[in-house]
């Protein structure tokens, strides 16, 4: 039965090549626990020497077995909203149409925020990487709410929509993504003078990521952004291409989309 499901999931992870590295453990550990009774037979039947082996080996093959199920599981809860629940967004990211009017409205970006402090009643005042906006209250947990407190937040240009849960994994997504997109691709050539002008694509171009030909789809994204959202005339074919490749190397962190 386990090499059945040892199997599929190879297979999955041939077809769904970026969850490759998240779910390797559990490729191990399945590994081992189909090797060890395979080792058992090889043993044969030791001398006695008060120590059962066959009865270890059979045990560790199933305590492998089980680390391999519960690292998948964790996988799949930490994935879900890239493989389930973000299935709409993969989609729409993939399939850009000319009725897209504002791509921004789909593709925020985080930012590490400051709270200022309250602003009247019911708002915060809160610092950004440029200059600081007002909040309700009711858009951040009371224990972020403290004067200085820093957390992540989502922005669509400079409104707050939400705290995002896995800030951490968000900043560091991004800071890889920036990397190679100022470095491969910056088809306006403003790179060396701002950093983070391409910040608002990474969140519609880290779900490709996830798409079984990730190429294609960066690829196609990539243009589309160059021509429909910048108006440039979309030939830079050869830094397109070099971009798709030098993202899907990344090895960044699985987080659920929204």
């Amino acid at each position: 039965m386990l090499l059945t499901e040892f199997l599929v999931l190879v297979v999955a992870v041939a077809y769904f090549e970026p969850l490759s590295r998240a779910v390797r453990p559990t490729l191990i550990l399945w590994s081992v626990s189909m090797l060890l009774p395979w080792v058992r037979v090889a043993i044969g039947d030791p001398p006695d020497s008060g120590l059962d082996v066959m009865v270890w080996l059979m045990a560790l093959s199933w305590v492998a077995e089980a680390l391999g199920w519960c690292w998948l599981a964790y996988v799949a809860l930490r994935a879900d909203g890239a493989i389930r629940l973000g299935m709409f967004k993969l989609a729409a990211a993939a399939n850009p149409t000319e009725s897209d009017v504002d791509m921004a409205l789909r593709f925020p970006k985080r930012e590490r925020v400051r709270v200022v402090g309250s602003f009247g009643a019911d708002s915060l005042q809160i610092g950004l990487r440029y200059g600081e906006i007002t909040v309700a209250n009711h858009l951040v947990p009371d224990s972020l709410r403290k004067p200085n407190t820093e957390f992540v937040a989502v922005l669509l240009g400079r409104e707050f929509l939400r705290v995002e849960e896995h800030g951490h994994e968000w900043l560091a997504i991004q800071d890889s993504m920036r990397v190679v997109l100022n470095r491969d691709w910056d088809p306006i050539g403003v790179s060396k003078h701002v950093d983070d002008e391409y910040d608002s694509y990474i969140d519609g171009l880290y779900p490709l990521l996830y798409l079984a030909e990730p190429l294609a789809a960066l690829n196609a994204h990539l243009k589309w952004i160059e021509v429909k959202r910048m108006g440039n005339d979309g030939e830079g074919e050869e830094a397109r291409h070099t971009t798709a490749r030098s993202l899907v190397a990344l090895d960044l962190p699985i987080v659920p989309l929204r």
